[in-house]
């Protein structure tokens, strides 16, 4: 009689344990798809820009950069982007403004890619003109300079607000990054706009010295 009453308790407290093994059991249960990349944004240093975001596991990404609000249209750039979590995209054109969407590309087979996650910033002002040297500077002409090998077509040459001459850049001014604008008045200012066709990228004020 003890011992079938032994064994009646154990069954219970076998019956209770297992029945609280069954409770926690936990299903694990993975999404379908990709989170969107967290804290994407964009740090805009003149025509440039540095684009951080959160890194997700198994994914690569693809990052779209257009000069437009939101409709990904004009001038869109598409760039896959794999092994890193920020990207430096240079050359773009100042003081505009821009969209930028991000995604997460998915490795497994069967998890889908994220969502987009947008935002715009405005590019701020580019110039690429170095400063005058004293020896660039003359009563009737300036030496102009500016960084080598950028993309770049003419310089424009403004007195009083007026156009007074528009300069075609050679593939030699282009690739040493300077030109001479002669035939000037001595004891004058002048404003100088260098440019990529019809986009600016960079703007000089300058006076020429006195007639000896």
């Amino acid at each position: 009689m003890i011992q079938f009453k032994r064994f009646a308790v154990f069954s219970i407290v076998a019956l209770a344990f297992s029945s609280c093994l069954k409770e926690d059991e936990v299903t694990i249960q993975y999404p379908d798809q990709l989170f969107r990349p967290l804290s994407f944004s964009a740090g805009v240093d003149g025509a440039a820009v540095s684009f951080n975001w959160v890194p997700i596991k198994n994914a690569s990404y693809l990052l779209e950069v257009s000069r437009d609000s939101f409709l990904f249209e004009r001038e869109l750039q598409t760039l896959p982007i794999d092994g890193k979590s920020t990207y430096v995209l240079e050359d773009l054109w100042s003081q505009t403004r821009y969209s930028a969407r991000i995604k997460a590309v998915s490795r497994e087979p069967g998890i889908k890619d994220s969502e987009y996650q947008r935002l715009t910033f405005t590019t701020g002002v580019e110039n690429l003109f170095f400063a005058l040297r004293p020896e660039d500077i003359f009563p009737d002409k300036l030496v102009l300079a500016w960084e080598p090998e950028k993309v770049v077509s003419r310089i424009d040459v403004l007195a009083d607000g007026t156009l007074i001459k528009s300069a075609a850049l050679t593939e030699e001014d282009i690739a040493i990054g300077s030109h001479t604008i002669a035939g000037l008045t001595p004891d004058t200012e002048y404003v100088f706009r260098i440019y990529q066709d019809e986009r600016l990228r960079g703007t000089l004020t300058a006076t020429t010295l006195a007639a000896e």
